[in-house]
């Protein structure tokens, strides 16, 4: 089975892989779908990356507003 992670550079190989960890311990992790906050206060289009993370590794999530 292909990685989930196998199209990401590696800065983002190594964190999806440390998320992947992390999640299935329980520890807690605040992502951004946005992938960064933002300045301006304006919500930037979401990423894919916390989709691909919850496949790889599925956690309840409790979303924040």
């Amino acid at each position: 089975m292909r990685s989930p992670f196998s199209t990401c550079s590696p800065t983002c190989t190594q964190t999806f892989s440390r998320l992947a960890q992390y999640l299935p311990n329980g520890v807690p992790v605040c992502l951004f779908p946005e992938g960064k906050l933002t300045t301006a206060g304006e919500i930037n289009a979401f990423k894919g990356g916390p989709t691909r993370i919850l496949e790889a590794t599925p956690v309840p999530v409790i979303t924040l507003a």
